[in-house]
């Protein structure tokens, strides 16, 4: 019968026995894991939906916002949250309209601080103050930062302009 007393340590287990429960904890985690990725996918292409006809689809396109299931769940909580006076209702819209994702800001880093080295490496290089071995290192370090397909894709979305910067380019 299953109790405290039958609790054995991975570490006081043999090492076949050990192996088979961490086996077993990995498949469980990644099960986990693809299920909330597949969730997150799920709900994400939901609510890149187009809204179906009604009030709230021609408002958001009277402003000039795609009229998305997403779009429209924002407007719909944010001015409930304004009629009710719903304080917390409004610190979550805030949090999630300032929330950015931590793989892009990290690449953004990443990307930043190549573009630092190399101008630091171009320098010394010009000024002959850098010996060549460190100035081969700062390289590769650059090379392989640069490289970085996620830095990359970042890199592109922040020099795509977007339609409403594209749109104020034209009125000025």
């Amino acid at each position: 019968m299953p109790n405290r007393d039958n609790l054995i340590p991975l570490t006081e287990r043999c090492k076949e026995d050990a192996k088979r429960i961490r086996q077993k904890g990995a498949h469980a985690a990644n099960k986990a894991r693809r299920k909330k990725a597949n969730l997150k996918k799920t709900i994400e292409t939901l609510l890149a939906l187009e809204l179906p006809d009604s009030k709230l689809k021609d408002q958001l396109k009277e402003m000039g916002i795609d009229p998305t299931l997403e779009q429209g769940l924002t407007m719909s909580v944010l001015l409930k949250a304004i009629q009710r006076g719903d304080h917390k209702a409004l610190e979550t819209v805030g949090k999630f309209v300032n929330q950015t994702d931590e793989k892009e800001q990290k690449a953004r880093i990443k990307r930043i601080e190549a573009e630092t080295e190399k101008i630091k490496a171009e320098t010394a290089r010009k000024d002959g103050t850098a010996d060549k071995e460190h100035a081969h290192s700062q390289t590769v370090a650059i090379a392989e930062m640069i490289n970085n397909p996620e830095a990359e894709r970042v890199l592109a979305d922040f020099l795509t302009p977007r339609k409403d910067e594209e749109k104020e380019g034209e009125g000025e």
